[in-house]
């Protein structure tokens, strides 16, 4: 390990690193690793929490390999992985992994489940109709938390118990003044 690679408390020094078994685990279900929005969202949260949490994902798709640049994980789990895999923290994004969390749900009421969506706009999805139904009277109310990207996808939800918004990095007003009061 390069030695500004090595782990840093709070007041500056040097800390042993954790072994996997002593960190709380999140099994982060997704499509695929192809990269994509989301699942580039999802595989920047793996790369910062690594260090503190026993990651590991499971994908719905087979694919491609692991990108590269993630820190050292797991292989992949599946759909198996996702329903039944023992974990303290299940987080998923889009609607077939949330879909699956759902399932679990009938049998494991315990472990919390995260929740993010990233989308608002079901026209343009296949069966966009039936998802929309199933997302917003099925899948959100069962998670724990809903974690919204952006205000427009939390304006867009139904009313649900937990809801937390990943404001927009960018300002599109400042670049067209005409979307602060859309018409």
């Amino acid at each position: 390990m390069n030695p500004s690679d090595a782990p840093v408390g709070d007041n500056g020094s040097e800390v042993a690193p954790r072994s996997p078994e002593d960190l709380p685990s999140v099994l982060v279900g997704l499509l695929t690793l192809r990269v994509a929005g989301a699942e580039r969202v999802a595989l920047d949260v793996v790369r910062g929490l690594h260090q503190d949490f026993a990651i590991r994902i499971a994908t719905l798709q087979h694919g491609p390999p692991m990108p590269d640049g993630l820190p050292p994980l797991p292989p992949a789990g599946g759909l198996r992985d996702l329903l039944f895999g023992a974990t303290d923290l299940v987080q998923t994004q889009l609607f077939l992994p949330g879909l699956a969390a759902r399932l679990r749900r009938i049998w494991d009421r315990q472990t919390p489940w995260v929740h993010t969506v990233q989308y608002h706009n079901y026209e343009s999805l296949r069966l966009g109709r039936v998802r929309k139904w199933m997302d917003h009277r099925w899948i959100f109310p069962g998670a724990d938390t809903i974690v919204a990207a952006g205000d427009a996808v939390a304006a867009s939800l139904p009313p649900l118990r937990a809801v937390k918004t990943i404001p927009n990095a960018i300002d599109l007003t400042r670049a067209e003044p005409s979307l602060a009061n859309p018409a």
